[in-house]
This record gives C-alpha cells, structure tokens and sequence, in this order.
C-alpha cells in the first residue's frame, strides 16, 4: 500500500528534518531523552554485547527505534533466525524505505528509497510461530498501539505547515542577505538610447564589480534613460525606501518554531536553551520531570515491551531513565 501520493510522504518527512532547525533539534534531544543513561539487561543478559554482525549493540538499536519514532511515529525490525530458529541477529530497517500490505501480513522494503515503480523486497511480518525454513528472516513492523490505519503518525505531524513554514522563512533569510538586503538603488544611466547592448551590460558589470563585488548579487537596478539625442542628460540614483517585510517573516518564523515546540510536547528549556542565555536547574528539571513522565517514559515502555516480543521474555530489559550533572 503506497504512504503518500506517489508512495512520497516518507520524503517529505526526510526534507523536514534535513532542513528544519527547530525539528532536527527536538528529533535529537528526543532520541538522547528516550536512550537515557544506559539500559540494565534483565531476561535478555544473553544481549549483553553485539547483536548483529555489524556491532551494534542493543543500545545503538534504540537509539534508531527512538528516532524513527519521533520521526514518523513507528520503526521496523529486521529478525534473523538461526538454523534452531532461536534469535540470530537484529538490525532497525530504515522506516522510510518499507511498506506494508492490507492484510498488515507482509512488509515491502524498497532497498534504494520507496517510488512508484521502486523495485522491493518481500518479508513475512513477524511472527515466531510460522517461520518460513527457506528464509528464516521476518520484520517486525511497529507502528502503534492505537493506530487505526496501515501507517503510522509522527507525534509532529500536527505542525507540519509549521515546519515547512520555518523552512521558507530560513530560504527567504537567505535569499536577502544574498542579495544585498534585496535591491536598494535606482540608476538612471543618461543617453542610454544610445548605446549598444554590449555597452550597457558593460556597464552594469563594472558597477557590479565596484560595489558590490563579483560574486555578489547586485543590489541596484539599472535603467538606462533618454534616446539617442542626448535628451537624458543627468545620472540620477534613487533609494528605495526598505519595508517592513524582513520583520513580518522574521514574525511568522517565530511562530512557526512555537508551534513546532508545542506539537513535539516540549520547550527551549527542555532543548537546553534558557531564555535570556540563562538556564536554572530547577527549571530544567521540573520540566524535563514533566516532558519524560508525558513523552519520554511511555515510548520507553513500548521498546521495552517490544523487545520483550522479540526475545520471547517477560522482561527483556529497563531504560534507565535520563540525568545530567550540572556541576
């Protein structure tokens, strides 16, 4: 089943995260949050170590689950059997690159990125009891306990506009510094009439080079006055006056940030960011008290519980939960 218009929606995902500041930084501090300080092995002590051939451990596996789902709501697990179909190895596959059918019986993984026409891998989703002996490997797809449909949601979703909002503000930024403050000045170049193109791009190169330097974008427009009699007769410069639309965008990118917090559950405090270049400690802990018990310790659980499956115990493993020493 495609997720998105042209199975899509998982690069639009990656796009938000590449270029917006304010998500990237909730996406990481979110992912340090829910890996904590270390796990305790519990029931799993046999995965005390690495648990698959590229030397990940089981910490480095959390890690990917926890972003991924931030990210877009859910994870993927890759279980390798053994020829006694115990446990072999585990890897997370990327999110964005599986899909899944109707029936929630198979997972697609689309090893170059998921497209229309995408070539694809198919998996058995998991399930210990019926272990296929010809391809002892199965996904083990997640993606949420209340979810009504096939794909999950991330918990940002909500401010996606928000998103793509700060991201356009951040290019218009960009763009105006580029340009020199955009333009400033009007040249009227006397008796243009009369000279040839080449003259006049001539010109325009060497105010160019003069003031605002070669590789700069020009911050003046040229326009070249008169016909060929002479009637233009005086070089005129006029400023133009700047508006207020760097303000109005720097506005809205403020209120787009705000509601990126709000919909990721949390604030510039919890990110590290004290207001005024400042940062209490009690502060920030009561309200990372507040942020862990509301968003942090319910994904934990759901890793907990999830490898739980995985390993077939009760009690695979605790997330010990996450602590700063400000001294």
């Amino acid at each position: 089943v495609f997720w998105g218009v042209k199975n899509s929606y998982t690069n639009l995902i990656q796009n938000c995260f590449m270029q917006s500041p304010t998500l990237r930084a909730c996406a990481q501090s979110f992912t340090d949050y829910v890996c904590g300080n270390g796990i305790e092995l519990i029931d799993a002590k046999k995965w005390d170590g690495e648990i698959n051939r590229y030397g990940e451990t089981l910490e480095d596996l959390i890690a990917k689950m926890a972003q991924s789902y931030f990210l877009y709501g859910g994870w993927c697990v890759q279980v390798i059997y053994s020829k006694a179909y115990t446990v072999a190895e585990v890897y997370v596959v990327d999110f964005a690159k599986c899909r899944i059918n109707e029936t929630k019986s198979k997972v697609y993984y689309y090893p170059k990125g998921c497209s229309t026409y995408g070539k694809y891998e198919v998996y058995d989703r998991f399930d210990p009891a019926n272990i296929d002996p010809a391809n002892k490997t199965q996904m083990a797809w997640y993606n949420g306990t209340s979810t009504p449909t096939l794909y999950p949601s991330a918990p940002w979703t909500s401010a996606i506009s928000d998103v793509l909002t700060e991201i356009e503000t951040s290019k218009f930024s960009l763009a105006t510094v580029s340009g020199g403050f955009l333009a400033k000045y009007v040249i009227s170049i006397p008796d243009g009439g009369s000279l040839t193109e080449e003259q006049r791009k001539d010109i325009e190169t060497s105010i160019k080079d003069k003031f605002t330097g070669a590789d700069a974008t020009s911050n003046f427009m040229l326009f070249f006055n008169g016909g060929i009699s002479g009637d233009g007769n005086k070089l005129e410069v006029s400023k133009i006056e700047a508006d207020n639309s760097a303000e109005s965008f720097l506005a809205i990118r403020d209120t787009a940030k705000s509601n990126i917090y709000a919909a990721c559950r949390t604030s510039p405090l919890i990110m590290g960011m004290g207001q005024g270049n400042t940062l209490s400690t009690n502060e920030f802990s009561d309200s990372y008290n507040i942020y862990n018990r509301t968003v942090v310790l319910p994904v934990q659980k759901k890793i907990e519980r999830f490898f739980g499956k995985i390993f077939r115990v009760d009690n695979p493993l605790k997330i010990n939960k996450f602590s700063i020493d400000f001294e």
